[in-house]
């Protein structure tokens, strides 16, 4: 009698953390997290009710299943149609650039660096990109697509290596009796279910789920086939330990100076500030594009140095691209008086976020300072008729100020 109570309670308080958790998901419209929890515990259950029903009922099911699976997908495009059209123009983007890398890749890590140069080369080169590309274009570094940017990162070939490896895991664990690789092996599916629709492998936490997976996988797999270590195992592990352990001491140095600048940066660490420079900070991020973008950005608004900024500024953009970086850059070359500088990365901004009313505003100030007044006039024209994501009144204002300034543009004809 206990025992049964005490399931009962058990799936009541179960029942009410599915309710409580879907609630939450549903009110974020997190349509990854819906796809999730119905990976883990809806589809489980038809296809556990399905194995005791006979054929005619599988097959009317499985079409049910078919029709409804069209419905969800057009629900859930739709949830959050302004980010569904976005993630599409990225897919795009992407596919349009993959040729060039088909076998070898771009290499790991130099996706994010490519991706924003792509995008605004989509914009800078379509006349037509279409409207609701347009309006959706955002600021971006992975596509929400981890298999379709895995692949131009690594390659045709090292990709197809991986998933031969993945299945021939599946394969080893499947012939092993265990309830708790079964789990695992649910957990990787939900995981790549939403490598689909989101940057999954991009999350530490996530990585190091798969490393706990992919070692008690191994661990049970051991147990099971009675496995002996043998002298390649052991090297193997050496090997492992060895190179971890290198890893740990090359990478403590740049570990230290990250906690340094965070403390510079709230004003903790007055030592390292007194010493002018931050010589150990630079030291060891002077090839992180991210640091170099921030270190700039923070010379400028601390010490009023327009030149060191610049100059950091600039380095920090052979690593590292963002929208903040380049906008930041384009400023204090207008403070110096370098128009065309500040002219060549306000048309790149334009062009990687087509949409944004105030850098066209910009960059026809610009224009008609360095009196390229067909360009000004071209631009203004152009953005006054555009249409607008969403409406507020810093739009209204931008749009009034064109509208003056371009009653001011002497003709062209």
């Amino acid at each position: 009698m206990k025992r049964n109570l005490k399931g009962v309670y058990l799936y009541l308080s179960f029942g009410v953390y599915l309710l409580i958790v879907s609630g939450i998901v549903l009110f974020l419209k997190s349509r990854t997290a819906l796809i999730s929890i119905f990976l883990a515990y809806g589809l489980p259950l038809i296809f556990y009710w399905l194995r005791t029903q006979r054929l005619y009922i599988k097959i009317i099911s499985l079409a049910t299943a078919i029709i409804a699976s069209g419905f969800i997908v057009y629900y859930l495009f739709y949830l959050k149609t302004g980010s569904s059209l976005g993630r599409l123009l990225m897919i795009k983007i992407a596919f349009l650039n993959a040729s060039d890398y088909v076998f070898w890749g771009l290499g790991l890590g130099n996706f994010t660096w490519n991706y924003p140069q792509w995008q605004s080369d989509f914009f800078k080169n379509n006349s037509d990109p279409g409207l609701a590309f347009f309006l959706n274009a955002g600021e971006t570094y992975v596509i929400f697509n981890e298999f379709i940017q895995l692949f131009i990162s690594i390659g045709g070939l090292l990709f197809v290596f991986l998933i031969y490896l993945f299945s021939r895991f599946l394969r080893k664990t499947a012939v092993v009796n265990s309830d708790l690789l079964k789990g695992i092996r649910k957990g990787l599916l939900i995981i790549f279910c939403c490598a689909l629709t989101y940057y999954t492998l991009h999350i530490n936490g996530v990585l190091l789920i798969l490393i706990f997976y992919l070692a008690l996988s191994d661990a049970i797999l051991q147990n099971n086939l009675s496995a002996v270590l043998t002298k390649s195992g052991i090297y193997l592990k050496t090997t492992i330990f060895i190179s971890s352990a290198l890893t740990i001491l090359f990478l403590y140095p740049k570990y230290d100076a990250v906690r340094q600048w965070v403390n510079i940066k709230k004003d903790m660490d007055t030592t390292v500030q007194d010493n002018n420079g931050y010589t150990y900070v630079y030291s060891n991020l002077k090839n992180d594009g991210k640091f170099l973008a921030d270190y700039g950005n923070y010379l400028y608004e601390h010490n009023s140095d327009v030149d060191s900024a610049i100059k950091i500024l600039e380095k920090s953009k052979k690593k590292f691209i963002s929208r903040e970086s380049i906008e930041i850059l384009a400023y204090l070359y207008i403070e110096q008086k370098q128009y065309s500088k500040a002219i060549k990365y306000f048309e790149w901004l334009v062009n990687y976020l087509p949409s944004r009313f105030s850098y066209r505003l910009e960059l026809i100030k610009l224009y008609q300072k360095v009196q390229r007044v067909d360009k000004a006039k071209q631009l203004a024209n152009f953005t006054l008729h555009m249409p607008v994501k969403i409406l507020s009144g810093d739009v209204v204002l931008i749009k009034n100020e064109i509208v003056e300034i371009n009653r001011h543009l002497p003709s062209t004809r």
